[in-house]
């Protein structure tokens, strides 16, 4: 009696060992499995998206220790204008092999961006109704513009977006400074705040604090309203810039209550 009540119970503890087995097997191959042959589809989901060429060096998928797709060397644009060292996407195995098509979070690191990709901005904020692969937030960490006439901090971004695949929202930050940006139109309306900071071109300028709003195109940059504090002052103006063939900055601008002795420093 005693045997034939542990029989069944050995047999499905055999079960499920064997499953558990066959499981880990199946992961295992997962991670080994070469995903190069995938390549060219992804590469093709994700240039209809954007609206521009995507390339891609490779294409992996791990399961320890997390579950995720992971894209290495990822560039953006005809002349590769943006270039990601990997693009993370948190996937479970099952959601690989079922192919699909909406993501909720991309975590993308390292990432370089040539002053020539501002000019990408309106297409690539643009949405696609009929884009064959939905994405609701791409979080980056690490982006540095190269190639620029002037010094630009590295920062990280968070980017938003709608069904239609279009960006709702973005926002850019550093240690001293966050923006803000919204697509409207054929443009990019920007928000920029800042503290204790310098900017790039131009006297070297020492900004308590700063609110920026702009209107930013692909060769032109309108800041409608600069307001903050320099040199113990209140300071308000408005300025233009463009790239077009070289950098140039014009504006206007008024300070009341300054400290000169604060000021001239950034004069001489």
């Amino acid at each position: 009696t005693f045997r034939s009540e542990n029989k069944p119970r050995s047999k499905g503890a055999l079960a499920i060992i064997a499953v558990a087995v066959l499981a880990g097997v199946g992961l295992a191959t997962l991670q080994l499995m070469p995903l190069a042959g995938y390549i060219p589809g992804v590469q093709q989901m994700l240039t209809e998206r954007f609206k521009q060429p995507v390339h891609i060096s490779n294409m992996r998928y791990t399961v320890y220790p997390e579950q995720q797709l992971k894209l290495e060397r990822v560039s953006i644009g005809s002349v590769q204008q943006i270039v990601a060292e990997s693009v993370v996407i948190p996937m479970m195995p099952w959601t690989l092999l079922s192919g699909t098509r909406d993501i909720d979070t991309a975590f993308v690191t390292a990432v370089a961006v040539e002053p020539s990709a501002f000019a990408l901005l309106p297409t690539l904020v643009k949405g696609g109704g009929s884009a064959p692969l939905q994405l609701r937030q791409l979080k980056v960490h690490g982006v540095k513009v190269t190639g620029a006439p002037f010094e630009v901090p590295m920062f990280d971004s968070t980017v938003s977006f709608g069904r239609d695949g279009s960006v709702q929202k973005m926002r850019m930050n550093d240690s001293k400074m966050t923006v803000d940006l919204t697509p409207k139109d054929n443009s990019v309306a920007l928000v920029i705040e800042a503290r204790e900071w310098q900017p790039p071109v131009g006297p070297r300028l020492q900004f308590s604090d700063v609110t920026i709003s702009a209107q930013v195109e692909a060769n032109q940059a309108t800041l409608t309203a600069i307001e903050g504090r320099l040199g113990g002052g209140r300071i308000k103006g408005a300025a233009k810039a463009s790239w077009a063939s070289g950098l140039r900055v014009e504006g206007e601008f008024n300070l009341e209550n300054g400290r000169l002795q604060e000021l001239i420093p950034a004069y001489t």
